[in-house]
């Protein structure tokens, strides 16, 4: 539905079907999750098994929600699963400030897509995942934790057109056994027109992709401007 605003505080959602968490608006001020559990959430034929944000009219061509902040604080995301993109969280959207931050991932899996843990489709204006951890997160397509991509849309006159991200930033996060089966980026795949994409501060450890960037595999029109160790 449209809605202005949607908050959660020390919530915890259990053996779930159908994602736990779909929100369809067409503009949201804020989407914001504090201190919150899934466990055991599940999406066979779709995206985002623990939570999926996208517009309320979004068909094949890519109609996104406009989210002017968006940010996941101290969530757990243990065994989701899906059959979309994202593993345990799908935002599909152009989002103004975007914040992950001191949350895990843990078993999250896309069984027929990328992003086993994480899918952040769309446009990113300043977007940041930090003190984060993802371990054993698996996919079958790019980005076996963490899928970043543009996507191919068309505007009001039937012209298509490639969304483009600002800044996504990357810290202090760890990144275990993770992998991507049949694709690109163990850990992380970036598909996108980026300005500025830069990792700091993280580990990887065991990653393993089935074509290129056990770690990181970073491909796009437009090279990111910062990368950092």
């Amino acid at each position: 539905q449209n809605a202005t605003s949607f908050k959660a505080n020390q919530c915890v959602f259990q053996n779930t079907q159908e994602a736990a968490i779909v929100c369809r608006a067409n503009e949201l001020d804020e989407f914001i999750m504090t201190d919150c559990e899934f466990t055991n959430t599940s999406k066979p034929g779709g995206n985002g098994a623990g939570i999926y944000v996208m517009s309320n009219t979004a068909d094949s061509a890519g109609d996104y929600v406009d989210i002017h902040r968006f940010e996941l604080n101290n969530c757990k995301f243990t065994n989701s699963v899906g059959g979309g993109y994202g593993g345990a969280v799908a935002l599909f959207g152009y989002v103004h400030s975007g914040l992950i931050s001191g949350c895990t991932f843990t078993n999250c899996k896309s069984t027929e897509q990328g992003g086993g843990a994480l899918e952040l489709a769309g446009s990113m204006g300043a977007f940041t995942i930090q003190n984060s951890k993802f371990s054993g997160c698996t996919s079958k397509y790019r980005g076996g934790a963490i899928e970043i991509r543009s996507t191919n849309i068309k505007n009001s006159s039937d012209q298509e057109r490639w969304t483009r991200s600002n800044a996504i930033s990357i810290s202090g996060c760890t990144f275990e056994n993770c992998s991507s089966a049949d694709s690109h980026g163990g850990a992380i795949a970036v598909k996108a027109q980026l300005h500025t994409f830069s990792v700091s501060g993280s580990s990887f450890t065991n990653c393993v992709a089935g074509i290129n960037g056990g770690a990181i595999s970073i491909d796009g029109q437009d090279l990111p401007d910062t990368f950092a160790n």
